[in-house]
């Protein structure tokens, strides 16, 4: 509020008839006001002009006719008190973390095939990993394990599957308990649309083949609960054996192999000739091998690295200590983090 003179006039007789001239009189000095200079027509200049202070002045006149505006309220004092959390919708706790992956049992349900469910809240998504030719349970097992606790859990997975390696390089004595797992999980699928993911390295995706023949073509999957959720993710394995019923029926086909330099890895030539058999239906994915001390003509090594980013022989492979020792070389999850947007909900 802007006091015009005649009332700091006013104003400073007050303080002077209160204090005494002696009090004030020695540092305030009232100058002559002119009529004319006040009013709205010619009220521009400075109103506080007129009051001069000496240097040796103390403290200022402190004008107690100014108020904040109608109005305005107080500000509230500051709290240091955090905001209660939010309620779930239920009204209920939060569920407890899961158990570590490493400490639930594996469930065998046949010849070469183990089950977990891993009580992952994040999700009902499948996983079933298909080992290498000659891989053994406890190397599957170990594989798998490794990839769920790096990436498999945070897209959602909650079922998971480990399948060993095949007898032959062909599968041809078809000995793994593919329909077993077939009856486990097709049950799992009903009441949501998570995905199902599947990777197949090596021979193993004849093995693979299996299932989807199956799934299909074979009745396993009566009421079609896996139409339109199988994303698969074949690891430098076989394209040939893949029936086109499959092939129409997945969310994603994904032929993966290693390159480093001029070379490649171990069946590169099959899944660049699988993807152009398919290639509407398909995506090749080229992993770049460059850090993984492979030798560029290795094709082995290039072959594994799809499992183990950092294989234990440079110019060849190690099948158990690639598919179990993980330490300071960590699990292949490449291809899942290139297919990000497809894996999430």
């Amino acid at each position: 509020m802007c006091l015009r003179r005649p009332t700091l006039v006013l104003l400073i007789a007050a303080l002077i008839a209160g204090c005494g001239e002696g009090e004030l009189g020695g540092w305030l000095e009232v100058p002559a006001f002119d009529a004319g200079a006040s009013g709205d027509a010619g009220g521009s200049e400075d109103p506080d002009a007129a009051v001069e202070t000496t240097p040796d002045a103390v403290a200022p006149v402190v004008d107690a006719a100014v108020e904040p505006p109608l109005g305005d309220a107080a500000p509230e004092p500051p709290t240091d008190a955090a905001p209660e959390p939010p309620p779930d919708a239920a009204g209920e706790p939060p569920p407890p973390p899961p158990p570590p992956f490493a400490t639930l049992p594996w469930t065998e349900l046949g010849t070469g095939v183990a089950f977990k469910d891993s009580q992952n809240p994040a999700g009902e998504a499948v996983f079933i990993g298909y080992a290498g030719y000659q891989v053994t349970d406890d190397e599957a097992r170990a594989w798998v394990s490794a990839l769920y606790e790096a990436a498999l859990a945070e897209y959602g997975v909650r079922y998971v599957y480990a399948v060993r390696g095949p007898r032959d390089v062909q599968y041809d004595a078809r000995e793994l308990s593919n329909s077993r797992m077939a009856r486990d999980f097709v049950p799992r699928l009903a009441g949501h649309d998570a995905p199902i993911l599947i990777a197949a390295h090596s021979s193993g995706a004849w093995v693979a083949c299996e299932l989807f023949e199956q799934l299909f073509e074979g009745g396993f999957d009566p009421a079609g609960e896996a139409q339109g959720r199988v994303v698969y993710y074949d690891l430098d394995g076989i394209g040939s054996c893949l029936p086109q019923a499959a092939i129409d029926a997945f969310r994603g086909l994904y032929f993966t192999h290693a390159v480093l330099g001029d070379g490649v890895s171990l069946q590169s030539a099959s899944m660049v000739a699988a993807h152009e058999r398919w290639p509407d239906q398909s995506a090749l994915l080229t992993y770049d091998a460059a850090e993984t001390g492979c030798h560029a003509d290795a094709r082995m090594c290039l072959h594994i690295s799809l499992v183990n980013t950092r294989p234990h022989d440079p110019a060849g492979a190690d099948r158990t200590a690639d598919y179990t020792d993980f330490d300071g070389r960590p699990v292949n999850r490449w291809y899942l983090d290139a297919t990000r947007d497809l894996l999430l909900p």
